[in-house]
């Protein structure tokens, strides 16, 4: 099952609440306080990248799709995430070859940018959006280049990233004497 087709709507409504929902971050605001903006600040964003590879992870079971994922599913289920975290993001293919694709990420009304002003967490916190990302990778089983081009935090009318799929790096093989000739 590709990505692109449709999912029940039962399902797809779980994976809308999954990717929507809003997680107790009052745990954040506790470690700051106890020790310190940096150390809170890395352990959110590590939990954000937890959280995306759980959501990639759930996303591509219901699609039927293993790891690695091939770069034309990695791209719908891309999409899809993105979809289902904040339906006003954009995202617009910029090439697509053979073994890369490159993808223009926007996102207008960030439900993590409005829950930290809300929070009066604004300017002090880093966005965990691109850690999430990480995880989707991760998840997915594919290198990804992102790169954060605009931010709204800082005062930009959007967030906007530029996010290039390749397949997986593979495993470096050791060069050298293999053991039996090295043992002799």
């Amino acid at each position: 099952m590709s990505a692109a087709r449709p999912f029940p709507a039962k399902t797809e409504a779980a994976l809308r609440l999954a990717f929507g929902s809003s997680e107790d971050d009052a745990w954040v605001l506790a470690m700051a306080e106890s020790q310190g903006w940096r150390t809170a600040n890395r352990a959110y964003l590590a939990a954000m990248r937890r959280r995306g590879a759980e959501e990639m992870a759930a996303l591509m079971e219901a699609a039927a799709i293993g790891r690695p994922a091939g770069l034309d599913d990695a791209r719908h289920l891309l999409e899809t995430a993105i979809s289902f975290w904040s339906s006003r993001s954009v995202v617009k293919p910029l090439h697509h070859k053979r073994g890369d694709i490159v993808l223009e990420v926007r996102v207008v009304n960030c439900p993590v940018y409005a829950r930290l002003q809300e929070t009066g967490w604004h300017r002090v916190t880093a966005c965990g959006n691109w850690h999430r990302r990480q995880g989707w990778y991760d998840a997915l089983d594919v290198t990804a280049d992102d790169t954060l081009l605009r931010e709204k935090k800082w005062g930009y009318g959007a967030c906007v990233a530029r996010v290039r799929l390749r397949e997986a790096d593979p495993v470096p093989r050791l060069v050298g004497p293999s053991p039996a000739s090295a043992a002799s």
